[in-house]
């Protein structure tokens, strides 16, 4: 589950879309190498000339946490590094002068292919989670619930697991709109809703009703044991700073 608020998720798409255009270049010049007979760069006849790539920089760098948390990144890698060893392979052949072997470069192609499938998984993980999630907050929207709240009942009504579910609102939140502003009003509904998501499970979810009302689906949880999660998440938003206005007023 994606769980960043929606500008850092569209940071992190971004830098995907870029590495992968970085990938898809290196890849033309491979072709080109073999093709052509142009001198490769001397990280391509080098079967750990991933971690230098352009897009194994990225990878293996700034690439967001986020990202990392998908089982679809990890299969990244393993795809990543076998094209580069395969490239390094077929060059190599190339360079004796000998005629690059069918396997080889039929291996190469369908692990291309695979690192593709898997880099178009995740962009389109990424933006499904872009168009459902509320842009201010982060939190899913409204439009979500119903199938959520389905898909619970369903699970519970054939006896495969419990689910709870709380309604949430801010209290005095039109207090904090008047005398602070629409802007702090703002970042204190996103601020509750990543204190929120913070201290849930990785498959719990929040959903904004509508204004300051919030809806959380807490999927295989007894009743005792989501009504303590709630008291502690009420408790621990009372005394958490959601806001700072321009006087430095929390």
């Amino acid at each position: 589950m994606l769980r960043l608020d929606p500008p850092r998720l569209q940071q992190a798409l971004d830098e995907l879309q870029e590495a992968t255009r970085d990938h898809e270049t290196w890849f033309g010049n491979l072709m080109r190498s073999l093709v052509c007979r142009v001198e490769p760069g001397p990280d391509d006849l080098d079967p750990e000339g991933h971690h230098r790539c352009r897009f194994g920089l990225w990878y293996h760098g700034p690439a967001q946490q986020v990202l990392r948390e998908q089982p679809s990144f990890s299969a990244i890698e393993s795809e990543h590094v076998r094209l580069h060893r395969l490239a390094a392979r077929v060059l190599g052949e190339a360079a004796t002068g000998d005629q690059v072997r069918v396997s080889d470069y039929d291996q190469l192609i369908a692990c291309s292919t695979q690192l593709r499938l898997e880099l178009e998984t995740l962009r389109h993980e990424i933006e499904t989670a872009l168009r459902d999630r509320d842009a201010l907050t982060g939190a899913f929207g409204r439009v979500e619930i119903l199938p959520a709240l389905r898909e619970a009942g369903e699970l519970v009504r054939r006896e495969v697991q419990q689910a709870c579910v709380a309604f949430m609102d801010l209290d005095h939140f039109k207090e904090v709109n008047d005398s602070h502003g629409h802007r702090v009003g703002d970042q204190v509904l996103a601020g509750a809703v990543q204190y929120v998501t913070s201290h849930l499970r990785s498959y719990d979810r929040v959903f904004r009703y509508g204004g300051d009302e919030f809806l959380i689906a807490l999927p295989a949880a007894h009743v005792e044991v989501a009504a303590r999660l709630i008291e502690r998440l009420r408790a621990g938003l009372a005394t958490t700073t959601l806001a700072v206005d321009e006087a430095g007023r929390p």
